[in-house]
């Protein structure tokens, strides 16, 4: 019997060390060819005004483009000097230069070295002046240089050179609001700050405003503690108001007694009058970091805490797997295998480095496997690791069963997050054969990951002429790229690679409209009924409007007699129709008409869930097709695959600026991009925004407009003075002198923004009469009679109506920024 027992023992102690070994040898390749994100390393530089650190700037390793990077505004003073407080993280700073370009990054104005840093604190601080003189009121790219480690670290700002901005006025105003909040003894006198109303709901602190309850403002029962101090970041400002931004940390303790981060952006618009600043707007956004150490399963899903109601996940088709996304990291939970897994992610929870946690990337989730693999895009900066201080787009993809990450290919971009999440947010899209196609720089790249090639499949892309599906696996353009004049129509499937083509018929045209689900919409329209007003508008009248599936079957198809189709708007499974009809010899407006088509129906397999509690308030939670048994998974962080080669792709992408692209900013971010000033102008005035041109110009800024002004005639450009309305014709007579800019559609209000900066506006007086807009105060208009040659005061509230009955059809311009005038 011992012997026996001896026997069993033996065997299953040999049968153990098996096990072990068979499990070492499986995971040697997981060991073995696995690292830890390599940890950040590149030093961070502020700028110090008046002993404030303001506009934090982190590094990149590669040249950006100068307009599209605007993540900072620095404003000169008059003796051009400033601070800088450089924190290197114990490296040596060797040496740093400077360059003082065009917005566009076209012109060096200035270059330079900068030495003679003293450590101050955590700091190396060091002045250093601007020699040359510029230009007012026109932004400048700043980019220091710093050389480490036998490579070279660029870091931008934008300078802004502008007389009686108040700068330490309102960084007093925003420290001291941001360090209240945290303190209800103290932040009673903020409520003279705030303008408290209904409209508020003061259940989430994801969406806090200037109209929430003071309350709401203070935290509510949530009782923070700031974990890492804000930077002020100067977004916007001149001489009537100013933007900041403030990014900071906080910690709460939930019910459970576990400590919680949260990420917090805040935006404060303020004016500085009658001696104290005046809070315009405030906006708050808190998003709780998801920790999986805590307790964050419930019987039915995943609870995400206090974040965003737009959830990015996708689950595997058998649902015991899904992956999400939150405040730049990639997590995922298995529910067949207990396992909670961070995927994606730049922190390090065993080490606390400010850099970890600077959120300029984002995930765009493409496939979730059944055996719990995933493919994801990344795109934005990169912290740290092999790309640290690269902006770029990755495609990747994660090995559940070795618990490692694999680059499949990484692609340099160089922009700044905020410009390309423009992009990507319109078009990223990752077939199954290795494909991943993306809008950037007005082209279509299709970019093989696998055998690191692309190719461009249209360049030069007019944005009014290219449509994208919902799901973005098609695409349709315009071929003549005209958005009133094409001829033809090119279909994309990104699935297959197949292109088909729509060709309008003898003496019509034919019109990109958009995508219903899958199904192609486009308008034909004759073309004699394709007319110009005066001013350049074009009317598309449209006789027919057909939707088409892919292989060309039409749907359906809207055709009415004397009815035409001039736009529409696009609905989940609903097309909208503005018409016109013809009426004694003109075209007029009638109702509008409506499409249904058949929605695509999705089995969601996750359902979204939103509860209020106290004192975390509105909180989201993924509800999980199955239940949850055990809610104490095993967590798991990811490591990195180690690659022998380099996966980088380098595509060509750099293009020269377009004067006629329109970029609205607003609460410290880019807002959007388009084609029309007009339609740029609507959108900053709604967002209370700001609108520069391909060449970084202000074309428009809210709340800054002087209370009266007047334009010397000598000073406007005969052209102008003519009394011309014809937006072509224009052009013709400035040349490349100045851009005419048509804003027929803005208000008065918005247009006399062109007047305060000494740009005249043409405006339609009457039916056969023009005037030229070459002042205005309190009380008038003053209106230049180009017939008469004669300048007359014309009420405001009068001319407010006059031309609205017109049809507020205006015409202005902007001169040209010659590379020459870059400096005075």
């Amino acid at each position: 019997m011992r012997k026996r027992l001896l026997r069993i023992g033996i065997l299953f102690l040999i049968f153990v060390v098996a096990v072990i070994g068979f499990g070492a040898f499986m995971n040697r390749d997981t060991t073995e060819n696995t690292e830890e994100m390599k940890a950040a390393s590149l030093p961070v530089i502020n700028i110090s005004y008046e002993d404030t650190v303001i506009n934090q700037m982190y590094g990149y390793t590669q040249e950006m483009q100068d307009r599209y990077v605007r993540d900072s505004i620095t404003p000169l003073e008059t003796e051009r000097t400033l601070t800088l407080a450089v924190e290197t993280f114990g490296r040596e700073l060797s040496g740093m230069t400077y360059e003082v370009r065009t917005a566009d990054g076209e012109t060096v104005v200035e270059n330079g070295k900068i030495s003679g840093f003293v450590t101050d604190g955590d700091y190396e601080k060091v002045d250093f002046t601007i020699a040359n003189p510029i230009l007012m009121n026109q932004e400048y790219s700043l980019c220091l240089t710093i050389q480490q480690n036998d490579q070279e670290i660029h870091y931008y700002t934008r300078l802004l050179q502008r007389s009686g901005l108040n700068i330490s006025k309102y960084l007093e105003f925003v420290q001291n609001f941001y360090e209240k909040c945290t303190n209800k003894e103290a932040a009673s006198d903020l409520a003279a700050s705030l303008e408290s109303d209904e409209t508020a709901s003061n259940s989430s602190f994801t969406e806090v405003n200037i109209h929430s309850s003071l309350a709401q403002v203070t935290w509510g029962d949530l009782n923070p503690k700031i974990y890492r101090k804000a930077i002020p970041t100067i977004e916007e400002i001149n001489e009537t108001t100013a933007s900041i931004g403030m990014n900071y940390m906080i910690s709460a303790e939930n019910s459970a007694g576990e400590t919680e981060l949260y990420y917090v952006t805040e935006f404060y618009r303020m004016k500085y009058s009658q001696s104290k600043v005046m809070l315009l707007d405030f906006q708050r956004s808190a998003q709780q970091l998801f920790d999986g150490e805590n307790s964050v399963l419930s019987n039915t899903g995943i609870t995400l805490g206090v974040t965003d109601r737009n959830v990015e996940y996708v689950t595997n088709s058998n649902s015991d797997v899904t992956a999400f996304v939150q405040q730049g990291e990639l997590w995922s939970y298995n529910g067949s295998a207990d396992k909670l897994s961070r995927v994606f992610s730049f922190r390090d929870p065993e080490n606390e480095d400010e850099r970890n946690d600077h959120l300029a990337h984002d995930i765009k989730i493409v496939r979730v496997e059944e055996n719990g693999d995933i493919d994801f895009v990344f795109y934005g900066y990169v912290n740290r690791g092999n790309h640290e201080g690269e902006s770029g787009i990755g495609v990747y993809h994660y090995n559940s069963e070795m618990n490692a990450v694999e680059e499949q290919v990484f692609i340099p971009i160089t922009k700044s997050f905020q410009f390309l999440n423009s992009d990507i947010d319109l078009l990223s899209y990752v077939n199954t054969q290795n494909m991943i196609f993306v809008y950037l720089d007005e082209t279509l790249y299709q970019i093989d990951f696998q055998n690191k090639t692309y190719q461009v499949i249209q360049d030069d892309i007019n944005p009014d002429c290219f449509v994208i599906s919902k799901k973005q696996s098609r695409v349709a353009w315009m071929k003549e790229m005209d958005e009133n004049g094409s001829s033809n129509i090119t279909l994309m499937d990104f699935d297959t690679g197949e292109m088909k083509s729509i060709a309008a018929g003898a003496g019509e045209k034919i019109k990109a409209l958009g995508f219903m689900n899958d199904d192609f919409v486009y308008g034909l329209a004759k073309d004699e009924q394709i007319f110009k007003d005066a001013v350049g508008n074009v009317t598309f009248a449209m006789y027919t409007v057909r939707i088409q599936n892919f292989d060309g079957t039409v749907i359906k198809e809207y055709a009415e007699e004397n009815v035409w189709v001039t736009d529409v708007n696009i609905e989940e499974g609903l097309l909208e129709l503005i018409r016109i009809s013809s009426a004694n010899d003109a075209y007029v407006a009638i109702a509008n008409d409506h499409i249904m088509n058949n929605l695509q129906k999705n089995e969601e397999t996750v359902t979204l869930k939103f509860t209020v509690t106290t004192p975390k308030e509105t909180q989201v939670s993924m509800i999980l097709q199955e239940p949850i048994e055990d809610k104490d998974p095993l967590v798991v962080y990811s490591r990195d695959r180690i690659h022998e080669e380099s996966n980088t792709l380098k595509v060509d992408m750099n293009k020269p600026a377009d004067q006629n692209t329109y970029y609205v900013y607003a609460s410290g971010t880019l807002n959007s991009i388009w084609t029309k000033p007009k339609e740029a102008i609507v959108q900053a005035d709604n967002v209370l925004g700001v609108v520069l041109n391909g060449s970084q110009q202000y074309v428009w800024e809210r709340g800054n407009k002087v209370s009266e002004t007047m334009i010397t005639l000598t000073d406007v450009p005969q052209a102008i003075l003519s009394g011309s309305i014809d937006e072509q014709e224009l052009q013709t007579a400035m040349g490349t002198e100045a851009t005419v800019m048509n804003l027929t559609g803005c208000t008065l209000d918005e247009v006399l923004y062109q007047v305060s900066q000494q740009r005249p506006i043409v405006v339609k007086f009457s039916n056969t009469e023009t005037r030229v807009i070459v002042g205005y105060d309190q009380y008038n208009t003053w209106l230049y009679n180009p017939a008469t040659q004669t300048t007359e005061p014309y009420g405001i509230n009068d001319s407010t109506a006059l031309f609205e009955s017109m049809g507020n059809v205006y015409v202005s311009y902007i001169d040209t920024f010659e590379e020459s005038q870059a400096t005075e």
